[in-house]
């Protein structure tokens, strides 16, 4: 009996551990765009970022959002670095940020639709699809109707919004979606007086 419970055990372990991370990649879209300019956007500010959809079929979209945002937040960053900005992340930004960037977030964006095109262009919310149980996300990083970098990641279903595995694909997203950790000479080695 004691043998097939040690089994039992195993199986459950082995079925466990298949849940896979989420494959996340990153592209600079614009070749001028430099670490530094990241800084120039957010350090110490509110960072306008826009969210649309819900890949969840039962989860109010708000909490969703929330989610997003709280997972996005600098804190979470595991390789903090000294020119990595304070800011924080939010739909309805307060005070003090720069209007010429933001971040839009697309859960389950819709590929067929034009938006793709102009990811940035007027501001709006980006078209998505319904919950499905592969779960898609991207960002993109935009300086007004520019996009610099966008990321992408694809979790495999199904999945839940508190599940450790989804918020840790949000926040690599968001790490990658910002590509601070290149050489930038402006920023970091020589750290030229005026140019951060």
């Amino acid at each position: 009996m004691r043998q097939y419970t040690s089994i039992a055990l195993f199986v459950l372990l082995a079925l466990s551990g298949c849940a896979r991370e989420a494959d996340v990649y990153a592209i600079v879209q614009d070749r001028a765009y430099s670490p530094s300019e990241f800084k120039h956007a957010a350090a110490n500010k509110a960072f306008r970022t826009v969210i649309a959809g819900n890949p969840f079929k039962s989860a109010q979209t708000r909490a969703v959002h929330d989610g997003v945002l709280a997972a996005m937040q600098t804190a979470n960053w595991w390789q903090p670095l000294p020119f990595t900005p304070k800011t924080v992340f939010t739909e309805t930004p307060k005070g003090l940020h720069n209007a010429r960037y933001h971040v839009v977030v697309a859960l389950n964006p819709d590929e067929g639709k034009n938006w793709y095109s102009a990811p940035c262009a007027g501001q709006g919310k980006p078209p998505t699809l319904r919950a499905t149980e592969e779960i898609k996300v991207r960002m993109i990083f935009c300086r007004d109707t520019a996009p610099l970098s966008i990321s992408h990641g694809t979790l495999p279903g199904p999945a839940t919004p508190d599940e450790t595995r989804y918020k840790r694909m949000i926040t690599r997203l968001t790490m990658e979606l910002f590509p601070q950790r290149r050489d930038d000479h402006n920023c970091i080695g020589s750290r030229r007086k005026g140019s951060c």
